[in-house]
């Protein structure tokens, strides 16, 4: 007897007259009415009964990647209030206490061990290729049809319960990398309907990967012939906010005049394949160690071909971006002149002092070899330098740039925003923001304030972060 049945049995009341068939069929009638009413499927918020096959799905290979993680388990559950599940590929470098917070939200974590990468691979991607797993979530999960997988490092600003069901049931659909190529994807952002077929060619590229071969590489190598390409709003990069480019794909009343005004700006990542975050992985070791790129470049003697200008430009008191190393007769000449003087010339500014060409500043220390070649000259004295240009003027405020109002209003159509200007999010406190990109969009600056303000609500031991 099933428990509805027995449910039923307690709750029928007693008959009198046991041999009265119609009462009896009558029961039986409603009996059968109530099991048929309890078998109804449930509605779709009872999930636990009837869950749903679609998914959103992230990888985390790191703590601080599984912060961000939980940052966007956040505001798809509390600010998107999502009706599909949450799963997570994490590998055994994703410490227990993550784990834990995922799994109090009620999400999925399937520890994974990332495919190899191809020897030869650069070490920091190492474990890049854990996001392909992504095509095998129906061995994971056998009621999922269809998820979408999504970097770590983003940023989800719309509801996207509506796409899982409204696009068509193609393979993979993607958005298109229009930093890169038109005809290049973006994998941070992959809906894939799942299938063995799939699954198979996504396993076997992955057999056969090459040493420059990350994951978008292969995805776009496997899949770009088939791949649905989506907007660009699914994969923005903050770049925009950084240097006040707004992308092709945003559509607005001034679209002539954003044109002409992104033919005055540098493209934002003029980059390859397979480059994608590199530049932000060298800038944050360079933040980190308070370096700069000037600092790093390496000097560089002159060639024979401009060796001449540079002189002229040293001579003329000119700055060059050249260090040229003295000749020992300089060196001696050098210091020579660094004696005391004991003439007049002791009330004159050093910067009125020049040594006509060709001549030495002193014959005192010289070799004796080179003492009948030199020559003494007297020091020619030289105007005084001109005053400094005046200041420049006070720029105007930011509120006042072009573009201003169309980037704000860009904000508004993305869906998924990607970190990739100037660093990760975890990286820098907004003091260190505003420090480091003063002329950004304000816009720019408050994406990094939601990220850093989200993690130090969700993330394990970042209560004391620094916002």
């Amino acid at each position: 007897m099933s428990k509805w049945e027995a449910h039923l049995t307690r709750t029928l009341p007693p008959h009198a007259d046991s041999t009265a068939e119609a009462d009896s069929m009558s029961d039986r009638a409603a009996t059968s009415e109530f099991l048929d009413h309890a078998a109804t499927p449930l509605s779709p918020s009872s999930a636990y009964l009837s869950p749903s096959p679609y998914a959103y799905v992230f990888y985390a290979t790191q703590d601080e990647y599984a912060c961000s993680v939980l940052v966007n388990i956040q505001r798809l559950q509390d600010v998107f209030h999502t009706q599909h599940r949450i799963f997570v590929l994490a590998s055994l470098d994703v410490s227990p206490a993550y784990i834990h917070a995922m799994e109090v939200r009620n999400v999925t974590v399937s520890v994974q061990t990332p495919p190899r990468l191809a020897d030869g691979g650069v070490g920091y991607y190492q474990d890049c290729l854990l996001k392909l797993l992504g095509f095998k979530m129906h061995e994971i999960d056998p009621s999922l049809k269809r998820v979408m997988v999504l970097d770590a490092d983003q940023l989800i600003l719309k509801n996207m319960d509506s796409i899982f069901a409204g696009l068509p049931e193609v393979d993979l659909a993607a958005p298109r990398a229009y930093w890169i190529a038109k005809d290049f994807f973006s994998s941070t952002f992959m809906l894939i309907n799942l299938s063995d077929r799939l699954w198979k060619t996504v396993q076997d590229g992955l057999a056969g990967t090459k040493a420059d071969k990350y994951d978008m590489d292969l995805a776009n190598e496997l899949l770009g012939d088939t791949v649905m390409m989506l907007p660009g709003r699914y994969a923005t990069p903050n770049s925009h906010w950084e240097d006040w480019n707004v992308p092709k794909w945003y559509h607005s009343k001034n679209s002539t005049v954003i044109a002409q005004l992104n033919e005055t700006h540098t493209p934002i990542l003029p980059i390859k394949p397979g480059e994608l975050i590199r530049r932000s992985v060298t800038e944050e070791v360079h933040f980190a160690s308070g370096s700069s790129f000037a600092s790093d470049s390496t000097i560089q003697t002159s060639s024979e071909d401009d060796s001449g200008a540079d002189e002229s430009n040293i001579a003329a008191g000119h700055a060059t971006d050249r260090v040229i190393p003295p000749s020992p007769s300089a060196a001696k000449n050098s210091a020579a002149a660094a004696k005391p003087p004991t003439s007049a010339l002791s009330r004159i500014s050093p910067s009125q002092l020049q040594v006509p060409s060709g001549q030495s500043a002193s014959n005192d220390n010289s070799d004796s070899d080179n003492e009948a070649d030199e020559v003494s000259a007297p020091f020619h004295i030289l105007p005084p330098p001109p005053p400094p240009p005046p200041p420049a003027a006070p720029s105007p405020p930011l509120s006042q740039r072009p573009l201003y109002n169309e980037l704000t209003d860009l904000q508004d159509e993305v869906a998924v925003l990607h970190f990739f200007a100037l660093g990760k999010p975890w990286t820098y406190s907004l003091q260190q923001v505003a420090k480091a990109r003063p002329t950004a969009h304000p816009i720019f600056m408050e994406q990094f304030r939601i990220w850093r303000q989200t993690a130090r609500e969700v993330c394990p031991g970042r209560e004391t972060f620094v916002v």
